[in-house]
């Protein structure tokens, strides 16, 4: 009978673990998922809308630090991918073509806090894909496993 006793106890203590776990893995979701919505309305404020103040006041921390400077697309951007882990979102995307100039792909990597973006690295180089998303020599993903 004790051990039953103890077994249950057991049981009903890993289940609700297991409730507390799914809980904290859906909160880390919610909030990648909010902070990918913050980089990708500073991106769409800043490159598309072009309006640098409303941006910086709205998305940016006080303490806000780019970590490369030098590396900025200019003009209106595509954002083609956007993954958030934690505090962190990466952005792949790339600029529209200039008259007689090739597109230029970036990847931006943000770090938030309280909801405000407060680092940004990037790295820039040709986009060489051909038009379209994906591109035709890309190797699709497969398709999602239904559970």
């Amino acid at each position: 009978m004790l051990r039953r006793r103890h077994f249950l106890s057991i049981l009903l203590a890993a289940a609700l673990l297991g409730g507390c776990t799914n809980t904290g893995v859906m909160l880390r979701s919610a909030r990648a998922q909010q902070h990918s919505a913050v980089v990708l309305a500073y991106l769409d404020t800043l490159h598309n809308r072009q309006e640098a103040a409303q941006a910086t006041q709205r998305y940016l921390a006080p303490v806000f630090h780019d970590h490369s400077p030098d590396v900025r697309p200019a003009g209106r951007v595509e954002v083609l991918h956007a993954v958030a882990q934690g505090d962190l979102v990466s952005v792949h995307l790339r600029t529209e073509a200039a008259a007689g100039e090739g597109r230029v792909a970036f990847l931006e990597l943000y770090r938030l806090y309280q909801g405000r973006i407060v680092d940004r690295w990037a790295m820039a180089g040709p986009d060489d894909t051909p038009p379209g998303n994906p591109p035709e020599n890309h190797i699709p993903m497969p398709p999602r496993a239904v559970r």
